[in-house]
This record gives C-alpha cells, structure tokens and sequence, in this order.
C-alpha cells in the first residue's frame, strides 16, 4: 500500500548526541515498532505491561541500555490523541504509553533517549 505519511525518527546517545535523524515514510500496515525494525537494528524485550505483553525498547543500533541503570526514553514532538480520540499538540513529550501503543501520525517526531535511570542532576 502506499506511504500514508512520514515521520522524523530520532535517537539520542548516553552523550546527549543525535545519532540518528531519519526522515521515514510509512503505511497503514505500518506500527512504530514495524517502522524501527524494518530501519534499524533493534533491541527489545517483551514484558508484561498492565496485565498485557508489552514491548521495551532497549536499544536501537549501537545506543543500547540494560534496563538496570538506563533505558530508553520515548518522547513525541507533534501530535497525540487524547482519551477523546482527538488529536492534541504535544513538545517533545515522554510518552505515557509502551511503543505498542504509541499511533503513528504523520509529521511526528518520535525520539528516543538514552536515560540513566535513578540519577539525580548534577552528577557529571
């Protein structure tokens, strides 16, 4: 089927450099998780999340965590749907939801941090 749209994919290393800034166009058949794995070299592991399986994104490419003391943070720059189902503008927001949750919407930029887990500010 044809692209529906296009969104902005980008990964942040422990560093706090963007190590990738993609451009990719996607379809209907396509979720998030569809569109990393189909791009790049994904780490994960599923877990049960809310009495469901979810998916944890541990590592895309060479930016990997241990979901001991880093993970990967999801943020949304565009557009999320409220409890409505209409569509609200969001900056850079963390995703409150699992990837398998996360819609795809054209124009969005998803990104993906590598966060330290348990560390207060200040300790460079």
């Amino acid at each position: 089927s044809d692209a529906t749209g296009s969104v902005v994919i980008r990964v942040i290393d422990e560093e706090g450099v963007v190590v990738i800034e993609d451009s990719l166009t996607f379809t209907d058949d396509d979720t998030l998780f569809s569109l990393l794995e189909k791009h790049y070299e994904l780490h994960w592991s599923s877990m049960p999340l809310a009495g469901a399986e979810g998916k944890i994104i541990l590592g895309i490419n060479d930016v990997i965590t241990d979901f001991q003391t880093s993970f990967i943070m999801i943020l949304i720059d565009g557009h999320v749907y409220d409890r409505q189902g209409n569509q609200v503008a969001v900056e850079e927001e963390m995703s409150r939801v699992g990837i398998d949750l996360i819609p795809l919407i054209d124009g969005n930029t998803y990104i993906f941090k590598h966060q330290p887990i348990g560390t207060s500010g200040g300790q460079e």
